[in-house]
Protein backbone atom coordinates (compact mmCIF):
# COMPACT_ATOMS: atom_id res chain seq x y z
CA UNK A 1 0.00 0.00 0.00
CA UNK A 2 3.11 2.03 -0.13
CA UNK A 3 1.69 3.59 -3.45
CA UNK A 4 -1.73 4.44 -2.44
CA UNK A 5 0.16 6.73 0.03
CA UNK A 6 2.45 8.51 -3.16
CA UNK A 7 -0.55 9.57 -4.67
CA UNK A 8 -2.29 10.92 -1.91
CA UNK A 9 0.39 12.83 -0.75
CA UNK A 10 0.99 13.99 -4.31
CA UNK A 11 -2.72 14.83 -4.74
CA UNK A 12 -2.72 16.84 -1.31
CA UNK A 13 0.57 18.72 -3.00
CA UNK A 14 -1.01 19.69 -6.07
CA UNK A 15 -4.22 20.69 -4.60
CA UNK A 16 -1.89 22.55 -1.97
CA UNK A 17 0.08 24.66 -4.72
CA UNK A 18 -3.10 24.93 -6.62
CA UNK A 19 -4.46 26.84 -4.21
CA UNK A 20 -1.51 28.77 -3.74
CA UNK A 21 -0.94 30.10 -6.97
CA UNK A 22 -4.59 30.64 -7.47
CA UNK A 23 -4.69 33.38 -4.33
CA UNK A 24 -1.42 35.01 -5.44
CA UNK A 25 -3.35 35.53 -8.98
CA UNK A 26 -6.39 36.85 -7.04
CA UNK A 27 -4.65 39.24 -5.29
CA UNK A 28 -2.51 40.38 -7.12
CA UNK A 29 -5.16 41.05 -9.69
CA UNK A 30 -6.95 43.96 -7.70
CA UNK A 31 -6.08 47.00 -8.46
CA UNK A 32 -5.07 48.99 -5.58
CA UNK A 33 -5.90 52.82 -5.16
CA UNK A 34 -3.17 54.98 -6.44
CA UNK A 35 -1.96 57.62 -4.31
CA UNK A 36 -2.41 60.94 -5.99
CA UNK A 37 -0.07 63.10 -5.80
CA UNK A 38 -0.73 67.34 -6.94
CA UNK A 39 1.60 68.11 -9.44
CA UNK A 40 0.04 71.90 -10.37
CA UNK A 41 2.64 74.17 -10.20
CA UNK A 42 1.99 78.30 -9.62
CA UNK A 43 3.02 80.18 -12.72
CA UNK A 44 3.13 84.12 -12.15
CA UNK A 45 3.05 85.68 -15.39
CA UNK A 46 4.09 89.61 -16.28
CA UNK A 47 2.24 91.58 -18.91
CA UNK A 48 5.52 92.80 -21.30
CA UNK A 49 5.24 96.71 -21.75
CA UNK A 50 7.95 98.89 -23.31
CA UNK A 51 9.38 101.69 -21.21
CA UNK A 52 11.85 103.72 -21.75
CA UNK A 53 15.21 104.16 -19.92
CA UNK A 54 17.18 107.64 -19.32
CA UNK A 55 19.91 108.16 -21.39
CA UNK A 56 22.22 108.99 -18.61
CA UNK A 57 24.30 106.42 -16.33
CA UNK A 58 25.70 107.06 -13.26
CA UNK A 59 30.04 105.18 -12.84
CA UNK A 60 32.20 105.36 -10.66
CA UNK A 61 36.10 106.17 -11.35
CA UNK A 62 39.18 109.05 -11.08
CA UNK A 63 39.65 111.94 -13.69
CA UNK A 64 43.20 111.73 -15.30
CA UNK A 65 44.75 114.40 -17.56
CA UNK A 66 45.44 112.99 -20.95
CA UNK A 67 48.89 114.35 -20.35
CA UNK A 68 51.04 114.51 -17.74
CA UNK A 69 54.38 115.79 -17.31
CA UNK A 70 56.70 114.88 -14.66
CA UNK A 71 58.57 118.11 -13.71
CA UNK A 72 61.61 118.98 -11.08
CA UNK A 73 61.67 121.96 -9.18
CA UNK A 74 64.82 123.50 -6.92
CA UNK A 75 62.32 123.65 -3.67
CA UNK A 76 60.86 120.47 -2.41
CA UNK A 77 57.30 120.82 -0.43
CA UNK A 78 53.53 120.74 -2.01
CA UNK A 79 51.26 123.85 -3.88
CA UNK A 80 49.47 125.27 -1.29
CA UNK A 81 47.76 127.95 -3.47
CA UNK A 82 47.42 128.63 -6.93
CA UNK A 83 46.51 132.05 -7.56
CA UNK A 84 46.51 131.91 -11.43
CA UNK A 85 44.26 129.53 -13.57
CA UNK A 86 45.50 128.07 -16.98
CA UNK A 87 44.97 130.68 -19.50
CA UNK A 88 45.34 133.89 -17.47
CA UNK A 89 47.68 136.44 -18.50
CA UNK A 90 50.63 136.93 -15.76
CA UNK A 91 53.32 139.76 -15.83
CA UNK A 92 57.00 139.42 -14.46
CA UNK A 93 57.08 139.37 -10.58
CA UNK A 94 53.45 137.94 -10.33
CA UNK A 95 53.18 135.68 -7.24
CA UNK A 96 51.72 132.63 -8.87
CA UNK A 97 51.30 130.36 -6.34
CA UNK A 98 52.70 129.48 -2.83
CA UNK A 99 54.23 126.54 -1.49
CA UNK A 100 53.62 124.93 1.82
CA UNK A 101 56.01 125.75 4.60
CA UNK A 102 55.94 122.95 6.27
CA UNK A 103 58.68 121.49 4.17
CA UNK A 104 61.37 124.28 4.32
CA UNK A 105 60.85 124.60 8.22
CA UNK A 106 61.67 120.59 8.41
CA UNK A 107 64.93 121.29 6.38
CA UNK A 108 65.98 124.41 8.16
CA UNK A 109 65.56 122.95 11.74
CA UNK A 110 67.97 120.30 10.06
CA UNK A 111 70.64 122.05 8.48
CA UNK A 112 70.42 124.41 11.73
CA UNK A 113 70.86 121.23 14.02
CA UNK A 114 73.95 120.00 11.77
CA UNK A 115 75.82 123.38 12.19
CA UNK A 116 75.25 123.02 15.91
CA UNK A 117 77.18 119.87 15.07
CA UNK A 118 79.56 120.60 13.17
CA UNK A 119 80.63 124.14 15.23
CA UNK A 120 80.65 121.22 18.37
CA UNK A 121 83.03 119.25 16.42
CA UNK A 122 85.40 122.44 15.75
CA UNK A 123 85.32 123.59 19.32
CA UNK A 124 86.39 119.80 20.06
CA UNK A 125 89.50 119.62 17.54
CA UNK A 126 90.93 123.26 18.63
CA UNK A 127 90.81 122.18 22.42
CA UNK A 128 92.62 118.83 21.24
CA UNK A 129 94.98 121.18 19.39
CA UNK A 130 95.48 123.44 22.47
CA UNK A 131 96.00 120.18 24.95
CA UNK A 132 98.57 118.99 22.36
CA UNK A 133 100.70 122.25 21.88
CA UNK A 134 100.61 122.69 26.02
CA UNK A 135 101.95 119.16 26.24
CA UNK A 136 105.01 119.59 23.80
CA UNK A 137 105.55 123.02 24.89
CA UNK A 138 105.92 121.46 28.65
CA UNK A 139 107.84 118.37 27.41
CA UNK A 140 110.16 120.99 25.33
Amino acid sequence: MKPARDTRKIRYRVVFLSLLVGSLIAGGCQKQPAEQVDRTRTVRTLVAKRVLHPRSASLTGEYRARIQSDLSFRIPGRIDKRLVDVGDHVAANDLLATIDSLQQTADLTASQAALRSAEATLDQARSQVRHFDCSTRNAA
